[in-house]
């Protein structure tokens, strides 16, 4: 379920900037009976801002500025502990403990383009960061092991999603274009 709010300022596209809410609830539900009973029961609140700047600064150039929260969500497979053996060598398995991500996405860009002289230039940032990130961890067996009722073998990888924190990503772009 997920309601939201908005608001925009500037009734000009020289000069914009909206801003607001969104609220959302989640739940994760998964019952399996098949080879053991067990089930995942977990339930989110969120509250997700979201932002947006534009500003023309003269007739050829411009700034953008942008700003969002969002949310993402385990799959299934990703959640049921069932183990899948079916390449001997690499064995996996899912996470009944993992939690869904948060992520903060922050980017801006900045536009000249001059039509006289067909010259071009865009300058782009990104910024990322998540909580509780959703990865795979992956173990390389020294000994025979047994997982929920597996013979997991000798010298096999093991891999299984886990819940990272710290994510962070930053990515830039530039553009430059003229006639030859």
């Amino acid at each position: 379920n997920n309601a939201g709010i908005n608001y925009r300022l500037g009734q000009s596209r020289d000069e914009q900037l909206s801003f607001g809410v969104n609220f959302q609830h989640s739940k994760l539900e998964s019952q399996r009976i098949f080879p053991t009973v067990t089930s995942v029961d977990q339930s989110f609140f969120n509250v997700l801002p979201n932002l947006m700047w534009r500003k023309k600064l003269s007739a050829t150039d411009n700034i953008r500025v942008f700003y969002r929260a969002s949310t993402n969500f385990p799959s299934i497979s990703q959640l049921q502990d069932v183990v899948s053996d079916t390449n001997s060598l690499s064995v996996n398995t899912g996470n009944p403990n993992l939690k869904q991500s948060y992520t903060h996405f922050l980017s801006g860009r900045y536009t000249y383009t001059n039509s006289k002289t067909s010259k071009s230039f865009f300058a782009n940032l990104f910024l990322q960061t998540a909580s509780d990130y959703i990865s795979n961890a992956s173990y390389f067996i020294k000994n025979d092991s047994v997982v929920n009722n597996v013979t997991v073998k000798k010298n096999s990888q093991f891999s299984k999603p886990v819940n990272l924190n710290g994510y962070k990503s930053l990515r830039t772009f530039f553009n430059y274009s003229m006639p030859l």
